[in-house]
């Protein structure tokens, strides 16, 4: 909080209006407040703490707030301004008083009475009306209770040694709000349930390692049974024990304490480990034994088998003769399989033989017929009365073959000689049409320097025209972005003019809100006298003439304005007037847009389609002859 002006009147040694700027004595940094005894310095802080909590400290009490310099008629008042959480306030408060009455004579008590505003756009916003409101409002905003407010900000005179006093429940609440010291008390809530489980856990570990002596001593106390079974049972004296040794040494005592059983724990790994290394020699032995019992038991097994084998020889000398004669039989089934391959080979080519004889009856019965149907025969060609033989067919082969090479030849030949003919019949018809063609010749030669002197002329003009194409490229280029821009140029003049109508008739609707809004702010106050008339209590004093008795409080009239109403036409106006600004803001964007077509198009709409299609033609017209020229 950062208080910036302290306004007060007709409070405590202030008969008339106070004010103090706190801001340049901030600016200076560390500032004092001196002056005479009773001169009234305390009483600014007290006036301080009053606007901002509503009550004082110390043995003044809000009802003698007024001062006793003030004229009864006087009402006593205290204002405040000062920011908090990036936001600019103002608190005022009248303290409980009495004053002279209006009308008559005597005095009546005045109530207490608290606002607060806010600062919002430069104007000041009533939050709340209400004095029990901005205490808590204050309180939301400043994190203190006007009793640690005046603890730590404001320590009253003769309470300090009370502060250094308090009990620790009035410090730790003190601090608490002071400090963020809910971080600390969850870790010190955490640490000590850390501790008390901890503490559980040692507890119930060291029940348990006293279960595990008491099992230890029953287990050595069995264990000393088992090994001197006639020793006497240990006595339990202090938690520790004796027992007999048959060998007559003095018997071990059972640990009486940690120590102790740590050292029985130390020589019974001891024996442990010796027991573990005659355990090992023992297992040694045993496999060594085992080993060695598997080697007996193999060769028992191959005694077995031998046994066994030397049987089975037996039983086979038995049946040797059988296996003779078996064997004899089997001799000879292989000797005949080995002929059975050469039977079956010599059963197929007798089959294939009659195949072959059968094809060739066949062929030759083809073959007869054949050639009588032959047109054309050889002269040497020999036929066979019957069935050709190898012979006779090599030589009809042989003399068909030379047959037909003939006619072939003779084919050629013949194909030759229409080839000629129709070559000569080409030629004829190819010399009729040369001499047409040098008729044709001799016509376009008498033409052709005609054209070519045309054709002469119309290169100069395209080698020309090649030239200033670029610079009438450039020329349409720019003919065609001024109406380009002269054609959207309609549309953005259109969309300012409507802008301007529009700004127009939103002047002339705020003109007529605004001047509606005042009426209504005039017939409100107008009416004012009966919305305090209505909030009027028996016994209460008017906030207007400060009499408590009401004989004839005003009455709303018809048609009455309320707040409520003055309200919702002021958000109409500011409705409005955004709608304006909006308007103003498109308006702008239309008349830039308006102006940068403006420079581009440069000449009337008219003006520029003539000298765009004119640049048009004249491009054309280059880019034709350059394309001749080409």
């Amino acid at each position: 909080m950062k208080p910036h002006r302290l306004r007060l009147s007709a409070l405590g040694p202030y008969a008339g209006e106070v004010e103090i700027d706190f801001d340049p004595l901030v600016a200076e940094g560390l500032f004092l407040i001196y002056g005479t005894t009773g001169a009234g310095k305390t009483f600014l802080l007290d006036a301080l703490t009053f606007a901002l909590y509503g009550e004082v400290a110390g043995a003044r009490g809000n009802h003698t707030l007024k001062s006793d310099h003030a004229d009864l008629s006087v009402s006593p008042w205290v204002e405040l301004e000062f920011t908090s959480q990036g936001n600019r306030w103002k608190v005022h408060r009248t303290p409980q008083h009495v004053r002279a009455r209006i009308r008559g004579e005597g005095t009546t008590n005045q109530s207490a009475t608290g606002s607060l505003w806010k600062l919002t756009g430069g104007d000041w916003q009533v939050v709340t009306e209400r004095s029990s409101e901005v205490t808590s409002q204050v309180v939301g905003m400043l994190g203190l209770t006007a009793a640690q407010f005046q603890q730590v900000v404001l320590l009253p005179q003769g309470k300090f040694e009370q502060v250094l006093r308090a009990g620790s429940n009035d410090r730790e609440a003190l601090l608490r709000s002071l400090f963020d010291t809910e971080l600390y008390e969850r870790a010190s809530k955490w640490l000590e349930d850390e501790a008390k489980q901890r503490r559980i856990a040692v507890s119930r570990g060291q029940g348990e390692l006293e279960h595990l002596q008491a099992q230890a001593a029953d287990r050595w106390a069995s264990l000393q049974q088992q090994t001197s079974p006639d020793a006497p049972q240990p006595e339990d004296q202090d938690g520790a024990g004796s027992t007999g040794s048959p060998s007559g040494e003095e018997p071990r005592r059972f640990p009486g304490d940690q120590t102790e059983f740590d050292e029985l724990v130390g020589t019974l790994a001891e024996l442990a480990e010796t027991q573990k290394g005659r355990a090992d020699a023992a297992r040694s032995a045993e496999t060594s034994a085992r080993d060695a019992l598997t080697k007996v038991e193999a060769v028992a097994t191959a005694w077995n088998q031998r046994a066994g084998l030397v049987a089975a020889q037996q039983a086979l000398e038995e049946q040797r003769p059988t296996i003779d004669a078996t064997r004899a039989e089997l001799e000879r089934a292989d000797a005949a399989e080995q002929l059975r391959l050469q039977v079956d080979t010599e059963s197929a080519q007798r089959s294939t033989l009659e195949a072959a004889s059968s094809q060739v009856e066949a062929g030759g019965a083809a073959l007869t017929a054949a050639l009588d149907a032959a047109p054309l025969l050889p002269p040497d060609l020999e036929r066979p009365a019957g069935s050709p033989t190898g012979e006779q067919l090599g030589a009809m082969g042989r003399s068909l073959a030379a047959h037909q090479a003939r006619l072939q030849e003779l084919s050629t030949q013949a194909e030759q000689a229409v080839a000629e003919e129709s070559a000569a019949a080409g030629s004829a018809k190819g010399a009729a049409e040369q001499r047409e063609l040098a008729a044709q010749q001799s016509a376009l030669a008498a033409s052709t320097t005609t054209e070519l002197e045309a054709l002469e002329q119309e290169l100069a003009n395209a080698t020309a025209a090649a030239h200033q194409v670029d610079g009438l490229r450039t020329t349409f280029e720019q003919a065609r972005a001024q109406a380009v821009a002269a054609a959207e140029l309609v549309a953005a003049q259109a969309k300012v003019d409507d802008a301007v109508a529009r700004l127009a008739a939103a002047d002339e609707s705020l003109a007529t809100e605004r001047a509606a809004l005042s009426a209504l702010r005039q017939q409100h106050l107008d009416g004012i006298a009966a919305v305090l008339a209505a909030e009027l209590q028996d016994g209460d004093a008017c906030p207007v003439c400060g009499s408590d008795d009401h004989p004839s409080p005003a009455a709303p009239a018809d048609g009455a304005v309320t707040a409520d109403d003055v309200a919702t036409a002021e958000a109409a106006l500011t409705r409005s007037e955004q709608a304006r600004l909006q308007i103003d803001t498109e308006h702008g964007l239309a008349a830039d847009a308006a102006a940068e077509l403006r420079g581009t198009a440069g000449a009337p709409p008219a003006d520029t389609d003539g000298a765009t299609a004119a640049a048009a033609t004249a491009h054309e017209a280059a880019l034709r002859l350059r394309a001749n020229d080409v």
